[in-house]
């Protein structure tokens, strides 16, 4: 039997099919290039949509960001928009490069990336002044290197470009650069260090930043290094009860952070009354707490047991071992932790945390260094080290468009975020009104040193921080957070005249 095929539809039938194929094809390129035009003017001139994120530089009109970070965006361009008003040849412009958080992301690191714009607009506000007047005054342009960084090399390119001198329309003299110390943004960083052209770091604590065997031009640091921090970590330890310690380490030869804690550690701790235990305890990323209870395990058969275990790891690995803690053999004995700034993310986990307030609970504390902390301003064995006309922006008695609270209520500043980029932005004001800033970053150091809120800013050739003030917390099982000293790698920070800068 054969199967007749179905006739075939009238000539209008497929007339309309036609049409309407057409029709809704027409539509979806419409929409594509309505929507792609419609995002390139909410990222502007100098930003392209990549990723659906806006990757470039903005004067903070860009619109297609987080709504944790447009309150502060819609502020640095209203400054900008201020500056400029008062004619072309009265203000510079200083790039804060940073990884914009995406849309609706809401945690640690996009509250601390928020605050690093935060700060660095109370710098602006206060090196412009209500009045104006003072010269040269200071745009910020927000350079978003993306997701981890990513992009940081393609940001650079619009970077070298504004700040060349076929280029004057941004009169760009410097960028400052905050977030993670990833691989792509320290590579990119020197790439644009080796130009010539001003870099600063407002939070990159990475000692590679400032190892003149991979820089030909250095860049300013505003934190002091990871290894700073052990040796100040180092010399509070010293000045408690501690006589000996134990370091614990990353295997990962890759993290430098872990490397170089514990490497500077291991050399600055052990003297004639201080040593070190060994061997050292070592970890595997993403070490669970079954792994930290064994490790627990070899703590406690240890005799002599170490006063002090020096963590030289990140924060997810803390949590493991602090989790660990109650179920060790030797919990008759304190333990005391300390660890580097990475552990800021930790302490800021802790409230709401069962796990972890009962790891804290069991017998232990933790101390953890810190890049800045209000604490240490009000603190009467340390409050002396800092200029009280430096760190009033950041007074709850402060008031005006210079004043942090004013100007962001409810926000925070114990991470220390807004503390260093604005002290970074100040930094940037300070070496322009002197002269060209790559020369006059080289001078500040000594009387010349800079009262920044996060202590005193003196800079050694290769860009580092002289003797920087290193903050040293310690963190209850409730989460609350306070200052137990006030150190630096050489046990007392930086002071014009009165202490080493």
């Amino acid at each position: 039997m054969s199967i007749n095929p179905p006739p075939a539809p009238p000539w209008y039938v497929i007339y309309w099919r036609h049409l309407v194929a057409t029709s809704l094809l027409v539509v979806v390129v419409l929409v594509v290039v309505i929507v792609s035009v419609y995002l390139s003017q909410r990222c502007g001139d100098d930003a392209s949509i990549i990723d659906s994120q806006c990757i470039g530089v903005t004067d903070g009109s860009a619109g297609l960001q987080n709504d944790a970070v447009a309150e502060v965006l819609l502020k640095i361009r209203d400054e900008n928009q201020r500056v400029e008003s008062v004619g072309p040849d009265s203000w510079v412009s200083v790039a804060y490069m940073i990884p914009l958080p995406r849309a609706g992301a809401d945690d640690e690191l996009t509250a601390a990336l928020r605050h690093d714009l935060e700060g660095a607009y109370i710098a602006q506000r206060r090196a412009n002044g209500d009045d104006l007047r003072q010269r040269p005054l200071i745009r910020i342009l927000v350079a978003n290197v993306g997701d981890s960084s990513t992009y940081a090399r393609d940001v650079n390119r619009t970077l070298i470009y504004m700040a060349s001198e076929g280029f004057q329309a941004t009169r760009l003299i410097a960028a400052v650069a905050s977030g993670q110390s990833v691989s792509a943004l320290l590579a990119a960083l020197r790439e644009l260090a080796d130009t010539g052209f001003p870099v600063l770091s407002a939070r990159l604590t990475a000692n590679q930043l400032t190892d003149p065997a991979l820089l030909s031009s250095p860049i300013t640091r505003i934190s002091p290094t990871n290894s700073d921090q052990a040796v100040s970590l180092a010399a509070y330890l010293k000045s408690t009860s501690a006589q000996s310690a134990i370091v614990v380490r990353s295997s990962d030869p890759n993290d430098s952070y872990s490397q170089s804690l514990a490497d500077a550690f291991t050399e600055a701790f052990p003297d004639a009354e201080h040593s070190l235990l060994q061997p050292q305890e070592v970890y595997d990323p993403g070490a669970t707490s079954g792994v930290m209870r064994l490790l627990l395990a070899n703590l406690c058969s240890r005799n002599p047991q170490p006063d002090a275990i020096f963590f030289a790891g990140r924060s997810a690995e803390l949590r493991e071992l602090i989790k660990a803690l109650p179920y060790r053999s030797c919990l008759d004995q304190a333990v005391t932790i300390v660890s580097g700034d990475d552990a800021v993310d930790f302490a800021t986990s802790i409230s709401g945390d069962a796990e972890l307030s009962r790891g804290l609970q069991a017998n232990a504390t933790v101390t953890y260094s810190a890049l800045a902390h209000p604490d240490a301003w009000t603190n009467p064995e340390a409050q002396d080290n800092f200029n009280p006309e430096a760190t009033y922006p950041f007074q709850e008695t402060c008031v005006g468009q210079e004043c942090f609270f004013a100007m962001f209520p409810g926000d925070s500043l114990d991470d220390g975020a807004a503390i260093m980029g604005h002290d970074a932005i100040l930094t940037v004001a300070t070496a322009a009104r002197f002269g060209p800033v790559a020369q006059t970053l080289r001078r500040l150091h000594g009387e010349l040193s800079v009262p920044g809120a996060s202590g005193w800013l003196s800079f050694a050739p290769d860009g580092s921080a002289i003797n920087k003030a290193v903050p040293v917390l310690q963190v209850t099982a409730e989460g609350v957070v306070h200052l137990v000293a006030l150190s630096s790698p050489l046990g007392v920070p930086c002071y014009p005249g009165r202490q080493p800068c």
